[in-house]
């Protein structure tokens, strides 16, 4: 069970000095000398909607009054919470260390713990001008070779502007000996960003994070499986999304707003009777159209793990929960999205651009994968869609955003174009 420590999920704390001392400080400083323990951090990198920046940091160990040092200043935790023998906090920084490299590192009882990270964070840019990075099953790294295409997205990221990585799925894949606990859990999580690809992603730029089966649980997971309290403990602590009461949740981008979805903790699969399927639950649809009626924004990204409106027997979709996704169909046309809507989804271990049709109504879907996982070119379930684009190969999607307009392209492992930029 975990034990509990602090928790706040303020997002204007200020840093421990005054913001132009902080600033000033942390140009000057250097890391202060102290004792280092072996215990080694992993850091994943985030940002709030204001812009401001969100570094988590989790480690082996209970540190229950832990700090982040960054040159000479120290940093208290926004939320700090300990689990079955591992500490987790999330640390807000200010926007305006854009550009900056940081040199993190955790403290606790006046030694420091591990190594310093080197963190470049990116530079500033208009707020009306964002690089969106979207991928999702990251299987197995180090046995197939594909890990360049970690390389390749860092070194894309590097050159546009207000970068950030969008993870629609199997950020890992569990292990049976993984779900018994936690800390196995975290453990897992643990061997899988020690790839060193991987953690220069996870701090290159924002990360935002859904899950989907294997990061909650095993193959076609759903809310009975036995790991779902487990991954629902665990899974914020892995990630810097913005604290929300709620595993799904939503970031406005400039004119862009993305909606984050949760496909499992609701979710009843095809072991139930038809009527009784669902991916989402009530609560979360209800929430979802609340959002798509907000005129703030041109485009809304509905962003799920499993495909939305492909009908492939044998992989899971939303076909499966069809009374579902049919009330759904019908609360749109009763009330239409303020803004353009686009469907983004993974799972597939391909990727695939295509539109569908009901009566009048038109729905647009882009699916994402594989980052590293084994591709499948297999096209089952798409022949009741206008199949645009189609890629069986390791890829990930880029999404930029230029005020109101909105593009995309696919890209191969080695950052090469697979197809034309799309506009809308």
């Amino acid at each position: 069970m975990p034990q509990a420590a602090t928790s706040s999920t303020r997002l204007d704390l200020a840093p421990v000095l005054p913001r132009r001392q902080f600033l000033a400080g942390l140009a000057a400083g250097a890391l202060l000398p102290a004792c280092q323990t072996q215990a080694e951090a992993q850091w994943v990198l985030g940002q709030t909607s204001n812009m401001n920046w969100l570094l988590r940091a989790y480690i082996p160990g209970v540190y229950l009054k832990l700090q982040l040092q960054l040159a000479q200043q120290y940093l208290p935790p926004l939320q700090l919470q300990v689990l079955e023998g591992w500490t987790s906090a999330l640390f807000q920084l200010p926007a305006q260390l854009a550009g900056q490299t940081l040199a993190a590192q955790l403290r606790a009882n006046d030694q420091t713990l591990g190594t310093a990270r080197r963190i470049q964070l990116p530079v500033a840019a208009p707020a009306s001008e964002h690089t969106l990075y979207i991928g999702s099953c990251l299987q197995k790294l180090g046995w197939f070779g594909r890990e360049p295409i970690l390389a390749s997205i860092v070194a894309d990221a590097r050159q546009q502007p207000n970068p950030a990585m969008l993870w629609l799925g199997d950020h890992l894949y569990f292990a049976p000996d993984d779900l018994s606990q936690a800390g196995t859990m975290c453990r897992a999580y643990q061997r899988q960003r020690q790839h060193a690809a991987l953690a220069e992603l996870l701090t290159a730029m924002p990360n935002y994070a859904i899950w989907d089966d294997h990061d909650f649980g095993l193959n076609d997971a759903d809310s009975s499986a036995p790991s779902a309290k487990l991954s629902a403990q665990v899974f914020p602590l892995m990630w810097a999304n913005p604290p929300s009461p709620t595993p799904y949740f939503a970031l406005q981008l400039g004119q862009v707003r993305l909606l984050f979805t949760d496909n499992r903790s609701a979710r009843r699969g095809r072991s139930a009777p038809a009527y009784q399927r669902q991916l989402f639950g009530e609560a979360q649809l209800a929430w979802l159209h609340q959002q798509l009626l907000q005129r703030d924004v041109a485009h809304t990204l509905l962003l799920g793990g499993s495909q939305w409106w492909v009908g492939a027997p044998g992989e899971e979709g939303w076909s499966h929960a069809a009374a579902e996704q049919q009330r759904w169909r019908e609360r749109l046309l009763q009330q239409p999205p303020a803004s353009r809507l686009l469907y983004m989804s993974g799972d597939r271990h391909h990727s695939a651009e295509f539109t569908r049709q009901f009566g009048q109504e038109v729905v647009h879907e882009l699916t994402t994968s594989a980052l590293t996982s084994p591709p499948d070119p297999e096209q089952t379930g798409y022949g009741a869609t206008q199949l645009r684009q189609f890629y069986a190969e390791n890829n990930y999607l880029r999404v930029q955003i230029r005020g109101a307009a909105l593009s995309w392209q696919w890209f191969g492992a080695n950052g090469q174009p697979l197809g034309p930029v799309t506009t809308r």
